[in-house]
């Protein structure tokens, strides 16, 4: 069993809520539970246009919050547990996890996001073998500059 300490780091969001992003998604819940009760519209969140779509200033609005956050990170650590944060609330997956690699593509796991009622398991500090990450993946991880 982890410890406490390891357990409050690994399941506490160093990031804060995208309020952009939860507006939108209860905006679309309401509008999807209106469209079922009403009969209207396709059902498809994705094909909606007009009012309540997602627009390119609802998507400028949830990269500005992103990018205040990130930029409030006075060091490596704080800026990764805020990333995993964010992707975390992006997501909504139960776990999220930032991997450093060697040279010889061996892992680490140096940032990670989980939620406690859906995972007992805490991966933060385990070092993973290359052979855990398969060819294709290491070569779109080089083939994009940000990851290397």
């Amino acid at each position: 069993m982890p410890s406490a300490e390891a357990i409050i780091k690994s399941t506490t969001s160093r990031s804060r809520p995208l309020k952009s992003l939860e507006r939108m998604r209860r905006f679309n819940r309401t509008n999807v539970a209106l469209e079922r009760v009403t009969g209207s519209g396709s059902g498809n969140p994705a094909a909606r246009s007009g009012p309540g779509a997602v627009g390119t200033m609802d998507i400028f609005t949830v990269l500005q919050e992103v990018n205040e956050q990130m930029g409030r990170a006075l060091d490596l650590v704080q800026l990764l547990d805020i990333v995993v944060g964010i992707i975390k609330d992006l997501t909504q997956f139960h776990r999220v996890m930032c991997y450093q690699f060697d040279d010889t593509w061996n892992g680490q796991v140096v940032a990670e996001l989980v939620d406690w009622s859906q995972t007992r398991e805490l991966f933060m500090g385990l070092h993973f073998p290359a052979s855990d990450i398969p060819a294709q993946v290491q070569n779109i991880i080089c083939a994009v500059k940000t990851f290397t």
